[in-house]
């Protein structure tokens, strides 16, 4: 007649086994859960606007000084 050997979870783990794995910590910084794309959001339509204005000021000189060199040559031909 055979003695039950009682069940054991240590038994069947290996004799060098390694502890368990620590949980990962968060690392601290200042853009975690997304703000980041936040501020990207919020951000991108003023640096797109003050481009847009730029843009639109040069333009608008530009037509202004065409306009003034047109206006001038035919104030020339019509008073000389």
């Amino acid at each position: 007649m055979a003695i039950p050997i009682p069940y054991s979870a240590a038994a069947e783990a290996p004799a060098a086994a390694s502890p368990p794995p620590k949980p990962r910590q968060r690392l601290p910084h200042r853009w975690s859960h997304g703000r980041g794309y936040g501020v990207i959001v919020l951000l991108a339509p003023l640096v797109l606007g003050s481009f847009l204005l730029v843009h639109l000021h040069a333009v608008f000189q530009r037509w202004l000084q065409m306009a003034s060199f047109t206006f001038q040559a035919s104030f020339e031909e019509t008073h000389d």
